[in-house]
């Protein structure tokens, strides 16, 4: 398969604790806002799927006793 679904090696930028720490207080990123400009890479266990409507998707990413929910839009 192309692209291979298990990568001999997956590059984390930041750890899924780290990640909650940086960008997770509240008031950190505004409600209704983006980071633009800014890739984090996180490797963790899928725990759920979520699907709300036609081309949107919940991730609930779970590592390092923490956990974190991401949002992604399909085309």
């Amino acid at each position: 398969m192309n692209p291979n679904p298990y990568p001999h090696k997956f590059e984390v930028s930041i750890s899924i604790t780290d990640y909650v720490e940086k960008y997770g207080p509240e008031g950190k990123i505004k409600a209704g806002e983006k980071l633009e400009g800014v890739v984090e890479c996180l490797a963790g266990r899928i725990h759920n799927v979520r699907a709300s409507g036609q081309n949107l998707r919940f991730y609930y990413l779970h590592g390092e006793g923490t956990k974190v929910q991401i949002k992604a839009a399909t085309h």
